[in-house]
């Protein structure tokens, strides 16, 4: 009976970390045991089986893995959220800088999200929009833009991954989350531009269930230039991507 006890107790505990925070709430109403659920609006999902006890973390899967792009080919995609970093330090500026001064190769790319900063250093990004940029062989590239979306917004990471993988396809891709972090409380990437509202694990967990149904094989990392990010927490809802 102590070991049921502690195994809900552990499981409410985890479910609200991962969605009270956010816009999205909820979680499964009933306790029994289920299957994974691509169609739903979140990949990761908890529940205490009803005949162990045991709590069940469900995670997503592809059925089959197979490369995107040819051999040995890399593209980096870079949710770069400036906020105040950027508009009063200019610190996501000097990350576009760094990425340029990289020692160049045909295999590998970088693909930038810029937004979320009231003003930007770097004089090619505009901070009334979201731009677009491919950094490759030493330059800066914008190949899109779209009308200004919050950075703490499921929609607008998911439409920067769906993007990306459709038009930027490698055998290896990897994500980079920049800006400020709050861990499992508060997430990451802070809009200035919108009252520094940020994406929570909950909505992470939505825009990357978002591309993956468009994807044949994972990626091979999801980073965070930001503070506080490593959390087991973080971890779960990023494990099947």
């Amino acid at each position: 009976m102590k070991k049921k006890l502690t195994a809900v107790i552990l499981a409410a505990l985890l479910a609200v970390s991962c969605a009270a925070c956010g816009s999205g709430g909820g979680g499964r109403e009933d306790n029994s045991s289920f299957s994974p659920d691509l169609s739903s609006a979140s990949g990761l999902s908890l529940a205490v089986d009803q005949k162990s006890g045991q709590m069940i973390i469900s995670r997503p899967t592809l059925e089959k893995q197979k490369p995107m792009g040819p051999a040995d080919t890399w593209t980096i995609f870079v949710y770069l959220c400036g906020t105040d970093l950027e508009s009063k330090g200019g610190y996501a500026s000097s990350d576009i800088m760094e990425m340029l001064a990289a020692n160049a190769s045909d295999n590998v790319r970088f693909v930038v999200e810029t937004g979320g900063a009231n003003h930007w250093y770097y004089y090619d990004v505009n901070s009334k929009e979201n731009q677009r940029f491919v950094v490759e062989n030493g330059r800066l590239i914008e190949v899109d833009s779209v009308s200004r979306s919050a950075m703490g917004q499921s929609s607008t990471l998911a439409d920067f991954l769906r993007w990306g993988v459709a038009n930027y396809p490698a055998a290896h891709m990897g994500v980079i989350l920049w800006d400020h972090g709050g861990g499992s409380i508060s997430g990451v990437c802070f809009d200035q531009r919108d009252h520094f509202n940020s994406l929570s694990l909950r909505e992470m967990d939505t825009a990357f269930l978002s591309a993956f149904e468009t994807m044949t094989d994972t990626f091979e990392f999801v980073g965070f230039d930001a503070c506080l990010m490593g959390t087991v927490e973080t971890a779960n809802v990023l494990a099947s991507y």
